[in-house]
């Protein structure tokens, strides 16, 4: 039960928040502000974590939690429910990989070229958005369309009552956690290279503006290294943990850690966002104070109308 609960403490704050960045920058007054490729390509990230906690939820959380578990584990091995959600969870996680890496080539792009007319080689960037979108989207459908071609069974975690959902594939046999493993290493290595050498062109510029933006692309670059990393490396543990019956004993918080990092993983990105983005952190505080300034008005609209009623009754 504490598990959910810290399971819950963080994520639903951090899907809200989801929501609320991509509503600033989509429809808010302050969208303007995120017309770069960058924001555009954070734009694509933001829906497909939205998608990915909402799968990761229904393939992992909702059989964890024995209550509910056992209302949705007698569906049959063939189930288009149990298809439905392996498939969400494994094509959404390759999405969000190509587009953590489509963002490090941005910005190592963008400082590469610092010194041109930006604007018109922003504009050029933002035209391969969409081409890499559907490379994205056909090699995530690689990856996982054969999820609609298996049957599934479930396995108890341990001693508990909760259990694991795991696809039994006829053809193209490998583990999912694996390669989910090995997309997460080569994204966190690729955006570590990217980003470090990025963040070095920016620190040999002399401008202290460009320091600042180099520390801060670092920073970002660095949040996500450690993200993805730490999702593989969960990932092979569970898939360890789970196939050497000596480790089965080691199952049950195998998973519990698994949910925690990809948690971390999926949903972090609202909050580095605001920590380091100026345009970010200005369009939520003009929201917040937007809202306190109608409220304040809508007060004294109150009051001045009262007043003017009980004048009113007076005379």
């Amino acid at each position: 039960m504490w598990t959910i609960f810290v399971q819950i403490s963080y994520g639903i704050p951090s899907f809200c928040a989801h929501f609320l960045m991509f509503w600033l920058f989509q429809f808010s007054r302050q969208k303007q502000s995120f017309q770069s490729s960058f924001y555009s390509l954070t734009k694509f990230l933001t829906v497909f974590d939205i998608f990915y906690y909402i799968f990761l939820n229904l393939q992992i959380k909702l059989f964890n939690y024995a209550p509910l578990a056992q209302h949705f584990i007698d569906f049959g091995p063939e189930s288009f429910f149990y298809r439905i959600i392996i498939f969400g969870f494994y094509f959404f996680n390759y999405l969000r990989s190509f587009f953590v890496l489509a963002e490090s080539m941005n910005r190592f792009a963008f400082v590469l070229y610092i010194d041109k007319q930006t604007d018109m080689f922003d504009a050029k960037m933002s035209k391969f958005i969409w081409p890499f979108f559907v490379v994205a989207v056909l090699i995530a459908i690689s990856q996982s369309w054969f999820y609609f071609w298996c049957t599934f069974v479930f396995i108890k975690l341990g001693d508990t009552d909760s259990y694991a959902l795991i696809a039994m594939l006829t053809f193209f046999k490998t583990k999912g956690s694996l390669r989910s493993a090995i997309i997460g290493f080569i994204a966190a290595i690729s955006c570590i290279i990217l980003n470090g050498c990025a963040s070095l062109l920016l620190f040999r510029r002399k401008q202290i503006v460009k320091k600042r933006g180099g520390l801060n692309l670092f920073l970002i670059a660095l949040v996500d290294f450690v993200f993805h990393l730490l999702h593989a490396v969960t990932e092979i543990s569970f898939v360890v943990f789970r196939n050497y019956p000596k480790t089965l004993y080691l199952l049950e918080y195998a998973q519990a850690i698994r949910i925690w990092v990809i948690d971390l993983d999926c949903l972090h990105r609202p909050w580095i966002l605001f920590i380091m983005s100026e345009n970010v952190r200005f369009a939520v505080f003009y929201v917040v104070g937007f809202a306190k300034h109608n409220q304040m008005n809508n007060v004294k609209q109150t009051i001045h109308n009262v007043a003017v009623k009980s004048i009113t009754v007076v005379m």
